[in-house]
């Protein structure tokens, strides 16, 4: 149904907002993939995610961090990203120790509380239809 799916938290200063975006196939129907996407929320806020699945996030985290700090305007960004939102630089050092804390059920409680049904809002975006062209003469 999707050619891409992501999720994530949009970081910044204050609340935060947890993002679901899917690149459908064309022809599709969006309400089924929202569907789907609401199911897997109920899976997650009843089951929570597997240890498999926790440690694939915390490969992927591993990955992102030491990709981001390749480079010092990286580094000078992330740095005051830290300052600014959280009034700690050196969380820097200590993010990836502080998402390895992070359990299943964490993850459960978290989901029950903010993936809410009236606590979301839904933004469907469809490109125009091309224009037909004239037949050349």
């Amino acid at each position: 149904m999707a050619l891409q799916v992501a999720g994530g938290i949009d970081m910044r200063r204050g609340t935060a907002l947890f993002q679901a975006l899917v690149l459908m196939k064309p022809g599709q129907d969006a309400a089924a993939v929202e569907k789907l996407i609401y199911e897997e929320f109920e899976r997650v806020k009843t089951d929570g995610v597997t240890t498999a699945e926790l440690e694939k996030i915390r490969i992927q985290d591993r990955l992102q961090q030491a990709q981001s700090l390749t480079n010092t305007m990286s580094r000078a960004s992330t740095l005051g990203r830290y300052a600014v939102y959280f009034h700690d630089p050196n969380l820097i050092n200590t993010t990836l120790a502080n998402y390895n804390e992070v359990t299943p059920a964490d993850i459960r409680r978290v989901a029950r509380q903010y993936l809410g049904e009236t606590q979301r809002t839904v933004v469907l975006t469809t490109p125009k239809a091309e224009a037909q062209q004239a037949p050349a003469r």
